[in-house]
């Protein structure tokens, strides 16, 4: 095994499960060779165990690594490891210094980065396609033939289903009840629907019968509490409680996810579970919508959006109108059409 692979992807948790269907037509195209991951920690959970990663190398850029130290040791790591070909999906400039920097010969990313100069093979960032379609076109220059039917999966082991089993039955939750998830945060602040609105969507499903389960990490944990408060005895909080994979096993028992354009759409999609998905001041267009068919995207079309290629902690016109003028009623409706779909099929 002598060929080396390593994959730099070094974003947030979405963005890594967006990236592994590269893994499996890796696997599926070439032989004989290792393959490695490069991320932050905090994404680990998600690529242990992943068919076909031999080893997750991490790599905590925003805390105990971000001085230019630390990178320069980053660097002579990877120079060590005689990498001989790396795929970068991540378009950051770091990504492609580390890259460089570590003298690996073949170095495939996008033209969208501003380092693209520093890549052997710059491949076209397409607009309006699904961000693992263009993740699966930085294969191109391997003549990989790609499978038609590449998707979405996670590796959920036994340990994530017995201990999300237990939590279901710890909260009595009915498996021949309609269950909706919803996961309130986001990491950019106007990305994020309101939470006496989440509070009245909850109201409204728990009115006719429906559980619902709150999902979402420890930074998600504020607007877990005052959910929580706003509609006590109507909600299971499992914000801050559960690990990425563990999240994505409670997520598929569920018949469909509520979430704002976050990870756990991401988590949803490669588990199969239907989504509404809450848009503001991004687009599905920039191709992170969920992934596959029959989800339900709800968002208003403004002259001002969209503002920039992902969110932001201030909305740049300080209304937030693509927020405010989504109402509980619609995204209530998209639920409602997306479990009326799923009992005519059971």
């Amino acid at each position: 095994m002598n060929y080396r692979v390593l994959i730099i992807q070094t974003a947030f948790l979405g963005d890594v499960i967006l990236s592994l269907p590269v893994v499996d037509e890796l696997r599926a195209n070439l032989t004989d060779f290792q393959l490695d991951y490069l991320a932050i920690p905090a994404v680990a959970n998600v690529l242990e165990n992943f068919p076909g990663i031999d080893r997750i190398i991490s790599y905590d850029k925003r805390k105990s690594e971000k001085s230019l130290k630390a990178f320069l040791k980053k660097v002579q790591f990877l120079k060590a490891q005689k990498y001989d070909l790396v795929l970068l999906p991540h378009r950051s400039w770091r990504s492609a210094i580390l890259a460089k920097w570590a003298k690996i010969p073949v170095r495939i990313g996008f033209n969208k980065s501003w380092a693209s100069f520093l890549y052997t093979h710059v491949i076209p960032y397409g607009e309006d396609v699904h961000e693992v379609n263009r993740n699966l076109s930085l294969l191109q220059p391997l003549g990989i033939v790609l499978n038609k039917k590449s998707g979405l999966h996670l590796q959920i082991n036994s340990e994530d289903d017995t201990r999300v089993d237990a939590i279901w039955q710890a909260f009595h939750l009915n498996s021949g009840q309609p269950c909706v998830a919803i996961a309130p945060g986001s990491v950019w602040v106007t990305k994020r629907w309101f939470p006496d609105r989440f509070a009245r969507l909850i109201r409204e499903l728990t009115a006719k019968g429906i559980q619902v389960v709150l999902i979402g990490g420890p930074a998600d944990l504020e607007v877990g509490r005052e959910l929580q408060e706003a509609v006590p005895d109507r909600v299971v909080n499992l914000i801050g409680k559960l690990s990425p994979r563990e999240s994505a096993e409670a997520i598929r028992r569920c018949d469909v996810l509520v979430a704002n354009d976050s990870a756990p759409v991401h988590l949803a999609s490669a588990v199969g579970t239907k989504v509404v998905d809450i848009y503001g001041p991004t687009i599905p267009a920039f191709g992170f919508a969920p992934f596959g068919v029959n989800h339900r995207i709800v968002g208003k079309e403004l002259d001002c959006r969209p503002c920039g290629d992902h969110g932001s902690n201030k909305c740049p016109l300080r209304t937030l109108e693509c927020m405010k003028s989504i109402s509980v009623t619609e995204v209530y409706q998209a639920v409602e059409e997306l479990l009326n779909e799923k009992s005519k099929h059971n």
